[in-house]
């Protein structure tokens, strides 16, 4: 919950209007009221930056940026606005909670029906990047061997 203020959505209606689902209001309230517990005012956006900021610096890797520009940089950094990040964001739940009560099928990700095709030329890309990369290793384990004071450079073996 404290995500969604954080990203500048000021009030409760608006967190749900952003989800839109409306039989969910129960968990959400007990949401709210859970989040007030755990951050008091959080509503107010400045109190939410504060409190995710605060969870951010508690991780084992804290980012060296201001809360907001880390927010910007990683939080769905496709999404330029903190609107349409707050609305995706709003999204994911709604899926996650239509999904826990039963009225959306989870997609098994793994499954052949969800990959995409690759194209061509992206297979080709990764092949020759594989290519290379072991060239790259030959050239330098041989260059390394053979630079030595008095020795020639021999051919690299195929």
């Amino acid at each position: 919950m404290d995500n969604i203020f954080a990203l500048g959505v000021r009030s409760d209606k608006e967190v749900i209007d952003l989800i839109d689902y409306a039989s969910i209001v129960n968990i959400f309230f007990a949401s709210i009221h859970d989040a007030d517990e755990k951050c008091e005012h959080f509503r107010k956006e400045d109190k939410a930056l504060d409190f995710v900021d605060k969870m951010l610096r508690k991780t084992r890797f804290p980012p060296k940026e201001s809360i907001e520009d880390a927010i910007s940089a990683y939080l769905f950094p496709g999404l330029n606005s903190r609107r349409h990040k707050a609305r995706f964001l709003g999204y994911m739940v709604k899926c996650l909670l239509e999904a826990y009560t039963g009225r959306r099928k989870c997609d098994n990700r793994d499954s052949f029906r969800n990959k995409r095709f690759e194209l061509a030329s992206e297979l080709l890309e990764r092949e020759l990047k594989v290519h290379v990369s072991h060239a790259l290793r030959r050239m330098t384990k041989a260059l390394q061997r053979d630079l030595y004071g008095d020795r020639d450079v021999h051919p690299i073996e195929h």
